[in-house]
């Protein structure tokens, strides 16, 4: 098992989470430049550490809806590898959610914190 280090906690994960991973942020953003596949990655470290769940309960938990089916990408696997195993960050905002403006609206996402946009992906921090 494989640790990935954070000045507030740090996630555990398997190399089988770590593919799947991929595969979710590949479904997510494999189109989006690499900034934009780190802060998917980013958002979904972010989730792991704030529910304490495993990758596969994540995911439901948060809805992420990209396929795990369709495989990853060297881009994407590099992303990955570098927000959960060398604690690369794009931004030190704590963000947990993005969208995708194109594809939808979403008030709920426009009523947190606007962090940033990256391609076509809108990233959000929690508002307590």
């Amino acid at each position: 098992m494989k640790a990935a280090k954070s000045s507030s906690g740090s996630v555990s994960i398997t190399d089988d989470e770590f593919y799947f991973i991929c595969c979710l942020v590949y479904g997510e953003a494999g189109d989006e430049p690499y900034d934009g596949q780190v802060l998917v990655a980013q958002c979904f470290y972010n989730a792991m550490k704030e529910s304490g769940m495993n990758a596969y309960d994540t995911r439901s938990a948060y809805g992420y809806y990209g396929s795990t089916s369709k495989g990853t990408s060297e881009s994407v696997k590099k992303a990955v590898r570098a927000v959960f195993y060398e604690g690369y960050r794009y931004t030190d905002a704590e963000v947990l959610y993005f969208y995708a403006p194109s594809m939808c609206k979403s008030s709920w996402h426009e009523s947190q914190i606007f962090v940033c946009e990256v391609g076509g992906h809108r990233f959000f921090a929690k508002r307590d």
